[in-house]
């Protein structure tokens, strides 16, 4: 199961390159999803910081999906951004 919730210790709560590094693998294994279904290999969330403490939230993942809808607008980030916005209600 995907969390959704990502709290990060306080050592490395200020570390932005870890932070990054972190989501980009999360990234990848959306990649890998999309190279398995036969699409380019492109992922991407959408990340809410909550606090400066450590904590964020993943609003959304998404993955290319132009070849398995015929949709060209179907790419990774504007598949994780329609799945934040109908999560927002916007």
């Amino acid at each position: 199961m995907k969390t959704n919730k990502v709290n990060f210790p306080p050592e490395v709560a200020d570390n932005s390159t870890f932070i990054h590094g972190f989501f980009m693998n999360l990234a990848i294994v959306e990649a890998k999803e999309a190279a398995r279904k036969g699409e380019v290999p492109i992922g991407a969330l959408v990340v809410e910081e909550h606090d400066k403490e450590g904590s964020y939230r993943i609003v959304s993942r998404g993955y290319n999906m132009v070849e398995t809808t015929s949709d060209a607008t179907a790419h990774a980030e504007l598949t994780a951004m329609r799945r934040a916005s109908k999560r927002a209600r916007n």
